[in-house]
């Protein structure tokens, strides 16, 4: 795929088994009550599965070392752990059932791709400030008819008992991540040659009004802010991009701007949604497939197919450590740097509607039960063949705290056999999701975007 920069041009354990599963008949008998019992505050099922291969949740994991400096390198607080389970081309399907379609594909790609499973822990964590919103918003959160938006909801995921996909895709969409940071991420292509290429380093700052506590007399209804400056390679460096997400798209509109160096001017960019490909990405991931799905939700039907245990990265800390050589491999990630566990996810089909058009016909949507957040997506083409297999890093951030998947996403091209990274942190950048003071509206708008090419 050629690639183009979107600053150039604005047009531009161990059981083989079966998993358990369980449907939307067993979450319609939990109630908002039962988020302070049988439930997580989150609204997971808070005790473990039968075999114990998934333990109950104990409250997550909010232990911040005694070392750590705000924006650093957080640390792996399992690093001493063993893989309990080695799942490679030769006995992957042994295991098939609890790994996604695309997992498979890559087994079936590459002979020498494999997994390692360690133990899981269930580590998600909030505020109490959050958990209290979310028990809040399972009475007063409302889906408009067409899904496409909600309202009555305000500080945490707004539907913790889903009962259709559109509240699951909602639930990710609005998944806990903190309230401001600052953080350098970097995007790299790996052809199927095997060649690494950077496609964009940047310094962002990402706000989420609508976490803010105490804040929903002035939330001013965009959910996420984005403010990108690219500053490598060349040709990406002296731009600046601004992304504001409504919570309400019917209301106020997907806003996008650029800041265009070679023109000096700030031009607005409705393309950075929907399925333009994203030239932060390498082109490999379109915009609304970052984090396994972004943006408006109008393109799709959302149908909510059940709970399944699932092989997902989690926890992996160990991987946000390492240095790029360390990271990008040939063909596929390091395997010896990624750690797999068992969780229940929330497996939603999206399908495009008649009518609409987008190069992703179909996509499953693996939203993890404990955080809401996708961690994993398969996506097909119009001929009904898996084109890519895309997975999130989720990370434990213990002084925020949550376990973090709003940043470092990868995907697959199965057909051509590139792969990119995007928002990714290692051992050589920093920081890392830095917390910071809250930022005002002011900073994210069009006006600031001039303004960042003189600097911070």
């Amino acid at each position: 795929m050629k690639r183009r920069s979107i600053l150039k041009s604005s047009t531009g354990i161990l059981a083989a088994a079966a998993a358990p599963r369980w449907g939307q008949a067993q979450e319609a008998s939990f109630g908002p009550d039962d988020l302070k019992g049988k439930l997580t505050p989150f609204g997971a099922v808070r005790a473990g599965n039968a075999d114990g291969s998934i333990p109950a949740w104990t409250g997550g994991y909010s232990t911040v070392s005694e070392h750590y400096q705000n924006g650093a390198i957080r640390p792996d607080p399992f690093a001493d752990e063993k893989p309990l389970l080695l799942i490679t081309n030769a006995n992957y399907a042994q295991y098939k059932d609890r790994l996604t379609a695309g997992t498979v594909a890559l087994f079936q790609k590459y002979p020498d791709f494999r997994v390692e499973v360690f133990q899981t822990h269930r580590t998600a964590v909030a505020p109490q400030y959050v958990y209290d919103y979310i028990y809040k918003n399972a009475t007063s959160a409302q889906l408009s008819a067409d899904g496409n938006s909600i309202v009555g909801a305000y500080g945490g995921i707004p539907f913790p008992i889903p009962k259709n996909g559109h509240e699951i895709i909602w639930n990710h969409l609005l998944s806990w991540a903190g309230t401001t940071a600052h953080f350098t991420g970097q995007a790299y292509n790996v052809t199927s040659g095997g060649s690494r290429v950077l496609e964009a380093s940047t310094n962002s700052w990402f706000q989420f009004p609508y976490y803010f506590e105490n804040g929903e007399s002035r939330f001013n209804g965009f959910y996420l802010q984005e403010f990108i400056v690219p500053v490598a390679p060349p040709y990406e460096a002296g731009g600046s991009i601004l992304v504001l997400n409504p919570l309400n798209p019917q209301v106020t509109p997907v806003e996008g701007w650029v800041y265009l160096q070679g023109e000096r001017r700030v031009r607005r960019a409705p393309e950075l949604q929907y399925d333009t490909p994203q030239s932060l990405a390498g082109g490999v991931t379109n915009w609304d497939e970052v984090n396994v799905f972004s943006g408006k939700l109008d393109l799709y039907d959302f149908v909510y197919k059940g709970i399944k245990e699932i092989y997902v990265p989690y926890n992996t800390n160990k991987y946000t450590a390492a240095t790029l050589d360390e990271q990008y491999h040939p063909q596929f990630l390091n395997p010896s740097i990624i750690r797999w566990e068992l969780h229940r996810m929330r497996i939603v089909e999206a399908m495009v509607k008649a009518g609409a058009r987008n190069v992703d016909a179909r996509r499953t949507i693996y939203c993890d039960e404990d955080t809401g957040a996708a961690i994993m997506g398969d996506v097909y083409d119009a001929s009904g063949a898996i084109w890519k297999m895309q997975h999130m890093m989720p990370l434990i951030m213990p002084d925020v705290p949550c376990v973090h998947v709003a940043q470092n996403f990868f995907t697959y091209d199965l057909h051509v056999g590139d792969y990119s990274g995007g928002d990714v942190y290692n051992g050589e950048a920093l920081p890392q999701w830095k917390l910071v003071p809250e930022l005002k509206d002011s900073f994210f708008t069009p006006g600031q975007l001039a303004a960042s090419a003189g600097g911070f």
